[in-house]
Order: structure tokens, then C-alpha cells, then sequence
């Protein structure tokens, strides 16, 4: 299955529920599949071929959500970059994966005009939330548009998503991931983190773990509410407000909301699983960590090459260590 097939099984189970929630509203899964199927008819009226590859330069917003589902139904590849890294890492892994046009927010518009001067082989740029000069916004790019689309055939072995190494020892290298990987990820996932009616919030860019992680709960009608980035004050709201059940954090992010002296305030008995992961984190964090926010955390080890999930340590695990004085 594709990543899009996820999704659209996650519609069937309530077209109804919230989907994506971000400070601009609240949108269902009936809507933003609707839009998906818009976006991906602009793309073949306008001769985007499937296995193009295709990035968004964005903040976190339910507007570039969409437009990742949009092309993904389309069969365009989404090549991940982080709108906040240095310029020259933009045009790097754009330019080194082959990427061919860019969707992106108006709030980047200065940073993307100095990329698309340097990436000559990305020709088409859309604009995700405003008019701009020479770039169509795309709420005119796919105005009047059907809201079904042709079906994409791809095979198990094509690829779904250009990732990018942390280039730690040199350059950023491609790291492609098939449809098969996407399909073991969300196995993985599904069999560790099953919930009835997640509700998944996510404040970690959308290009990285988090992002991975809302596109691996779709298939269970997850409501994912997005935050445009760490903010411990409304992330401890958002929990108790929409009744969060999903959460990943670096443990760096969980350090700050310990730290806030509001942090044993609020209720967070809806939570089910909070998943850290990226750098290793303290005993003595993890125990208080189990205290405030509940018998909830669990550790995911992975890499770019090979998904989030080499090993897992769950929060059953986590209580029977911490309970036997396991440092």
C-alpha cells in the first residue's frame, strides 16, 4: 500500500473526524481528502508525471500537510527539507535528489527565491498560503478541479519519500524509501501503538519523526493538532484540551517542560504514548518524567536508513525497569 492508501483507509473508518487541526481551523478527513484529489488533478493537467519528486518549504500547518497527500496521490516522491536549516543544506539536498518543483509558504518566500536561483532543475514553484509574483497560489492552481482523481498504480518497490542523512560525517546523502519501507513502518507502528481514536499532537517538524509518525497513524482516523513549533505552555494545553493520546519528543523538549513551573498542573490522563527518540535521556528525567506525565513513555531507536523503529522500549518496559531500581 502507499502512503495515500493509509490515509484513505483512515477516511473510511469516519470521513467526519478531525484530521488536521492548526491555528487556522479545524479540518475533517472528508475535507482533506477532497483537497489531496484537487491537488493531485492540478498536477496531472499540468503533466507531473508519477516519480516526480516534489518538496514543500513550510513551517508545520495542516495547508502543507495536504499538499503532501495531495502529491503523494498524485505518485509525485516527497523529498523532506527543514524550511529552518541553512540555505546552502536546502539546495544541497534538493539539488543531490533530483528534485523538481517546491511548494512553499509565504513566510519562506525570501529564502526560497535565493534556493530556486541556485537549484536550476526545480522549474515550478507553487505558493501554499498567499499571491505571490511568478509563482501561482494554490488555492487558483487547483480552483474548480474535481474532488476525485485517477487512480496511480506504483509498484511495492518505487520509491514514496526522499529522506536525507543527518551528515554528521560529510554531506547530506539521498536515503530513499520505498512504498515496502513505508508499509513495514506503519505495520510496526500499527501493531505498537494501536489506539482507538488517537489523537496525535505534533509541535517537531513535520519533516522528520513527527510528520512519519502522523502519516503512520492515518490508517487508524488519527486527529493530528499541529503546532508551529515547542511551546510548553500550549503544548500542556493542547493535551488536556483535545485530549491528546499520541505524543513524540526529543528528550531535550521533554527537559523544558519539566522545567515549567506550571507542568503539574494540568491533566495529562489522556495520554497513551509518549515516544522520545533522536538522543538518549537521563534516568532521572525519564522517572520524573513517569511521574508527572504517567506509566506513558516509551523509546524508539532508528535511523534515517532504516525507519524509526530498530528497537522499541515500551512504557510497560519502562514500568517494570523503573519499578525494579534499573538505572
Amino acid at each position: 500500500m502507499r502512503i495515500i492508501n493509509f490515509f484513505d483507509k483512515g477516511v473510511t473508518i469516519d470521513p467526519d473526524r478531525p484530521c488536521l487541526i492548526d491555528d487556522t481551523g479545524t479540518y475533517t478527513y472528508r475535507q482533506v481528502q477532497a483537497r489531496t484529489h484537487r491537488i493531485a488533478n492540478a498536477c496531472a493537467r499540468d503533466g507531473i508525471l508519477p516519480g516526480t519528486r516534489v518538496a514543500v518549504y513550510s513551517g508545520n500547518s495542516a495547508v502543507a500537510f495536504e499538499c503532501i497527500l495531495g502529491f503523494l496521490r498524485a505518485g509525485c516522491v516527497w523529498t523532506t527539507v527543514n524550511a529552518r536549516n541553512r540555505i546552502a543544506d536546502t539546495v544541497h539536498v534538493l539539488n543531490n535528489t533530483d528534485t523538481d518543483m517546491l511548494f512553499y509558504s509565504v513566510e519562506f518566500r525570501e529564502q526560497v527565491m535565493e534556493v530556486l536561483a541556485q537549484c536550476p532543475r526545480v522549474r515550478r514553484a507553487v505558493c501554499l498560503d498567499a499571491g505571490v509574483p511568478d509563482h501561482p497560489y494554490l488555492e487558483a492552481w487547483i480552483a474548480g478541479l474535481p474532488e476525485e482523481s485517477q487512480e496511480v498504480l506504483r509498484d511495492r518497490d518505487d520509491i514514496e519519500v526522499m529522506l536525507s542523512s543527518g551528515g554528521t560525517t560529510g554531506l547530506p546523502k539521498g536515503v530513499p524509501m520505498t512504498q515496502l519501507n513505508w508499509e513495514m513502518m506503519t505495520a510496526i507502528t500499527y501493531h505498537l501503538l494501536l489506539t482507538d481514536h488517537p489523537v496525535h499532537l505534533m509541535f517537531a517538524p513535520m519533516t522528520h519523526a513527527a510528520g512519519g509518525l502522523a502519516m503512520m497513524l492515518m490508517p487508524m482516523g488519527a486527529t493530528h493538532v499541529i503546532l508551529p513549533g515547542f511551546d510548553a505552555q500550549r503544548i500542556m494545553e493542547c493535551i488536556e484540551e483535545y485530549r491528546i493520546t499520541h505524543l513524540f519528543m526529543p528528550p531535550t523538549a521533554i527537559y523544558m517542560l519539566l522545567a515549567h513551573p506550571d507542568v503539574r498542573n494540568c491533566d495529562y490522563s489522556s495520554l497513551r504514548h509518549l515516544v522520545y527518540a533522536s538522543a538518549p535521556m537521563a534516568v532521572e528525567k525519564i522517572k520524573e518524567a513517569v511521574d508527572v506525565f504517567g506509566p506513558v513513555l516509551a523509546q524508539s531507536y532508528g535511523q534515517t536508513e532504516t525507519g524509526v523503529k530498530i528497537t522499541y522500549f515500551s512504557a510497560q518496559e519502562h514500568a517494570r525497569a523503573i519499578a525494579a531500581g534499573d538505572d
